[in-house]
């Protein structure tokens, strides 16, 4: 695969009327073929692509995310730590790696990395939400609070709540759980919500 060569057909065209830049592009066409290729022969074209073009977060994204719909979480790991090794702050490699991390039980480390997107400016709020969840999973009742009153300010729809009942469910269990999110959505002005995610 000649990479120079698709740097010198993407600068040599004259007519861009579309505005999309060129690097974009340029990781849409390898994208495009890698596809075609086997779990080897990516790994080989994707180092021949940094070699002679630029690293690129967004193709490793990519690919993490391919792996990761196909189940081969350790190689979907593996790219979204390259992506982080070319973009630290790039924000769907981080997010995740985070959910895989959970998955296999290491929390400290995805903790870190949602609070990483949680600092950046606009940080959607599914991200507090999810702090959120691992506090209360954790019996964390003031870090919870502060991580769900963050979430609802960022516009996570209350309905959310609901829709996870039986998530929620299981951390309630826990008395000092149950008395705080019964304060905070009390205080909030949601009781009816309290008392749907109670009812059975």
């Amino acid at each position: 695969m000649n990479w120079l060569w698709m740097v010198s057909l993407a600068v040599a065209d004259p007519k861009p009327i579309v505005r999309v830049s060129l690097e974009h592009e340029l990781e849409s066409q390898v994208l495009e073929q890698l596809k075609s290729l086997n779990d080897v022969q990516k790994r080989t074209a994707l180092a021949s692509f940094e070699a002679t073009v630029f690293p690129s977060a967004r193709v490793h994204y990519e690919l993490g995310l391919e792996y990761n719909q196909l189940g081969k979480l350790s190689l979907a790991e593996e790219q979204y730590r390259e992506s982080l090794e070319v973009d630290k702050l790039y924000i769907p490699a981080l997010y995740d790696l985070a959910e895989l991390l959970l998955l296999r039980g290491d929390v400290i480390e995805a903790k870190q990395h949602l609070h990483t997107i949680q600092d950046q400016d606009n940080a959607h709020w599914v991200v507090s939400y999810r702090l959120a969840q691992i506090a209360a999973s954790e019996l964390a009742t003031q870090q919870m609070e502060s991580n769900l009153k963050q979430a609802l300010r960022a516009g996570m729809p209350i309905q959310i709540l609901l829709d996870d009942k039986a998530q929620w469910q299981k951390y309630v269990l826990a008395d000092e759980v149950a008395l705080s999110m019964e304060l905070l959505l009390s205080a909030l002005g949601h009781e009816s919500i309290w008392k749907r995610l109670q009812s059975k």
